[in-house]
């Protein structure tokens, strides 16, 4: 089978990949600033998929205690599990992938990270994605303890796409 896909024979399917260009413009949209609660959580949604390659329902599955800011301000994350880390018969070791700090002076993705963590509920569900309160401006409060729905969350790179204007035919959340 292998053979006949190398010699261009067969389906091959996958999702569209994202250029530099993409990702900047991505990243310098209003859709992803770091000024409201719909789209800081698009922005850290954003640098899970290209920083930790979360694919599609990984993004779901993610805690917040997976997440840990070292002391030199970058983060580490520990991936338990995913497509290809399965950690083996008797559960393995987490797979520890270190987020470098930002450069002196300028927001990056530590920054957004940290933003995101000190705007949850202290007392919320222990799920990655927080709903976004619609009375943040009135409150102050800018997330919901409750988490984002599946349904919902995999949806976010083609909203992501329309957003900011990138045309990417076969944009997936394993895009990125």
């Amino acid at each position: 089978m292998k053979e006949l896909q190398d010699k261009g024979l067969g389906e091959i399917k996958g999702s569209a990949a994202l250029t530099q260009q993409h990702i900047a413009d991505i990243l310098s949209s209003p859709a992803t600033s770091i000024s409201s609660p719909d789209t800081l959580i698009k922005r850290v949604f954003f640098h899970n998929a290209i920083l930790l390659a979360c694919r599609g329902g990984e993004h779901y599955q993610l805690k917040i205690d997976q997440f840990s800011i070292r002391e030199d301000g970058g983060i580490n994350f520990q991936r338990y599990r995913s497509k290809n880390n399965q950690r083996g018969v008797m559960g393995g070791v987490a797979q520890k992938i270190p987020i470098p700090a930002d450069p002196p002076n300028s927001g990056g993705p530590c920054y957004d990270y940290k933003l995101y963590f000190e705007k949850r509920p202290v007392d919320a569900e222990s799920d990655f994605y927080l709903q976004a309160n619609p009375r943040w401006q009135e409150t102050g409060i800018w997330y919901r303890k409750q988490h984002i729905g599946r349904n919902n969350l995999s949806g976010f790179m083609k909203a992501l796409a329309q957003e900011t204007g990138i045309d990417v035919n076969g944009l997936t959340n394993h895009s990125g």
